[in-house]
């Protein structure tokens, strides 16, 4: 079985994570933010990975009632547990099956019983599913996003300044629109790089213009990101 652990202090995971190895699970133990797992953009890529999803004792009340109604709404085949010392009032109207804290081999063997659904390739759906959460965390700007568009159209071909210039402004390559241009591309760069998308999303092409690397304009076709963007 493939389970994750939501949690806020990944230390305190670990005796959890070993006893669930030990027991022939695999497990990924993260720090994202509860909010990004109940975005409807990234569950379905979620559901494919993971069978069960453990709720940490380190995640405040509120947060965790938030995700259970979420998953329990959805009506999702997952099995969520709420990590505790003890139950909680909200809990039990939630309906929610715990675990506690200090769950013994026998317990946790009990609990995670196998349960047969073909899921992703694991290595290959963790990949995907973080990858959806960093992109969608780069809140490309509406010229950002132009740019990318106009380049986009335009696979393998070095689109000039001046004609992305034309396309974003009226007055088209003055020499202050030619310096917002080359910072739009250095954002746009810069914000790829630091989400682990792609080393070179853009590429300059000196003298002459701008070309999308190919593993960028890939990726934004599986995300159908122009489509967001309408």
């Amino acid at each position: 079985m493939k389970v994750l652990i939501l949690t806020k202090n990944i230390t305190a995971e670990q005796k959890l994570q070993e006893r669930l190895q030990y027991l022939g699970h695999e497990v990924f133990c993260t720090q994202q933010s509860v909010a990004d797992f109940t975005n409807p953009l990234y569950t379905k890529v979620l559901f494919n990975i993971f069978e069960s999803v453990v709720i940490s004792e380190t995640i405040s009340q509120r947060e965790s009632v938030e995700t259970i109604r979420f998953f329990n709404q959805k009506k999702y085949d997952i099995t969520i547990l709420r990590k505790v010392e003890q139950l909680h009032e909200e809990l039990e109207a939630e309906e929610v099956e715990c675990l506690h804290t200090e769950a013994t081999i026998e317990e946790l063997r009990e609990k995670f019983q196998e349960r047969q659904r073909v899921g992703q390739d694991f290595e290959q759906a963790e990949k995907l599913f973080f990858s959806n959460v960093e992109f969608e965390r780069l809140n490309f700007s509406k010229n950002e996003r132009k740019v990318i568009e106009a380049l986009y159209e335009s696979p393998g071909k070095c689109v000039a300044r001046n004609t992305l210039c034309e396309y974003l402004w009226r007055a088209g390559a003055t020499n202050s629109n030619l310096s917002q241009m080359s910072v739009l591309i250095n954002k746009i760069k810069e914000k790829c790089k630091r989400a682990d998308i792609s080393e070179n999303a853009i590429k300059t092409i000196w003298g002459q213009g701008y070309t999308i690397d190919r593993q960028f304009s890939s990726f934004l076709a599986e995300r159908h990101f122009f489509e967001k963007a309408n």
